[in-house]
């Protein structure tokens, strides 16, 4: 069974993933900021790190570096509700500031079941099976 590390100041948010990936045979760790999420990968390994990007105490982006850092052969996700439709509005686009993150996939909120486990799957696919991540590159 996988191991999933979801990070994200919001518990309503963090509790429908965990209720998404349990469901379907991950087992899961909830941290509802960056500093417990990066306490928590401290702790453990995960397969996978869905991470959200706009959080108070930590940003998404300071704990992807550190993440980075800590665990380099963790895979991770970035999730944010502040993509570019609402950035008009004086808003941060920081799914758009995410894409300078190279190799980390996005996720947009609000998300639909199947888009986040099928992106889990592929991360997933990737970090465990290095010939089956050379044919998902080739693809």
């Amino acid at each position: 069974m996988l191991h999933i590390l979801v990070i994200d100041d919001d518990p309503s948010i963090c509790g429908v993933v965990a209720k998404i990936l349990e469901s379907s045979g991950y087992a899961v760790t909830v941290a509802t900021s960056g500093s417990a999420g990066i306490a928590a990968a401290a702790r453990q390994s995960f397969a996978a790190v869905i991470v959200d990007l706009c959080m108070p105490d930590v940003s998404g982006f300071d704990a992807i570096k550190m993440l980075k850092t800590n665990a380099p052969n963790t895979r991770l996700i970035v999730m944010s509700g502040l993509i570019s439709e609402s950035a008009g509005c004086g808003a941060p686009d920081f799914l758009g500031m995410a894409a300078g993150l190279q190799g980390i996939p996005r996720l947009a909120k609000p998300f639909r079941r199947d888009e986040l486990l099928d992106l889990l799957a592929q991360c997933c696919v990737v970090a465990s099976e290095p010939a089956m991540a050379k044919a998902l590159a080739a693809v």
